[in-house]
């Protein structure tokens, strides 16, 4: 009896001890600190991000984002707090990169390059006056009478690029632009494969000289970008590359999309002009671009 009793104690206490060794090693929660999304180019691994037609609440996360309350999703459109600029989604896709002016190229050559683009925001807008000199108040502007809705100009490469980091984004590739411009498909303007007049500030029109941004809305690309074609030429962020440098010897910079003065080929998508980083010139502006939070990637 007195053996039966001191077997059930052992059995007792031990069964103890194995409950209490499960509770000392119970995963406590992470406290590990929340970090803001990175706005720089996803993983290679990355998923193409698709968009959400949720009747879901939508709300803006510390990004400016705004998604579904269920989950994250990508939008068309993004509010950028910081410079108070509306942007457009570019989804993940192939695009048609490079497309030669009618009549050259051969071939492959003459259908252009078809390009592999992670999604993106770019701004539907060229920056206005308005905007950038929220970013530099001493800014006057270069246009003869005062329009605070016109585009910024007479802005160098720098300059735009410190404006687009100030703002939480960053100038568009040379590729991106041409993807926002052209949208899927194999256009020359942003809005089809012939030039239609009125459709763009350009050489020969109505008004000369610069205009409000936004003020040819049937010149919308696809996914509804503005003044793609004509109004100022736009900086990218691709260099000429090359050997071919400025009078001070710096790396020639492109820009796209022709500028009020300009005619309807030098406003072709794939069109290439190039100029010293430095320059300031009236007819020369931009836009910026931006990469979506991870968050709202997956």
């Amino acid at each position: 009896m007195k053996r039966a009793a001191a077997l059930a104690l052992v059995a007792l206490i031990g069964f103890g001890c194995a409950t209490g060794q499960t509770a000392r090693h119970k995963p406590r929660p992470s406290r590990a600190p929340v970090l803001k999304p990175a706005v720089e180019p996803p993983p290679p691994n990355q998923t193409a991000p698709t968009e959400t037609h949720s009747p879901a609440r939508k709300m803006p996360d510390r990004a400016g984002l705004t998604h579904a309350a269920k989950g994250p999703s990508l939008l068309p459109t993004h509010f950028n707090r910081r410079d108070r600029s509306v942007m457009v989604l570019v989804p993940t896709g192939k695009y048609t990169v490079g497309l030669p002016p009618q009549g050259q190229g051969r071939g492959e050559e003459a259908q252009g390059k078809p390009t592999a683009l992670f999604g993106f925001y770019i701004d539907r807008n060229e920056v206005s006056v308005a905007q950038y000199r929220r970013f530099d108040p001493a800014y006057e502007g270069n246009t003869p009478s005062p329009c605070p809705t016109c585009p910024a100009t007479g802005i160098d490469w720098f300059q735009a690029s410190r404006y687009c980091h100030w703002a939480g984004k960053r100038l568009p590739k040379e590729a991106e632009w041409e993807a926002a411009a052209r949208g899927p498909g194999s256009g020359r303007w942003p809005w089809g494969t012939r030039f239609m007049p009125g459709r763009a500030n350009l050489a020969g029109g109505d008004a000369p000289g610069v205009r409000p941004a936004g003020d040819f809305p049937a010149g919308a690309s696809p996914f509804g970008a503005l003044d793609m074609a004509g109004n100022v030429w736009e900086w990218v962020r691709s260099p000429l590359g090359g050997r071919a440098k400025s009078v001070s010897g710096k790396q020639l910079q492109v820009a796209k999309g022709g500028g009020y003065p300009s005619d309807a080929r030098a406003a072709e998508i794939s069109f290439r002009n190039f100029a010293d980083p430095a320059m300031k010139h009236p007819a020369f502006g931009f836009r910026c671009a931006k990469y979506p939070p991870p968050a709202a990637r997956r």
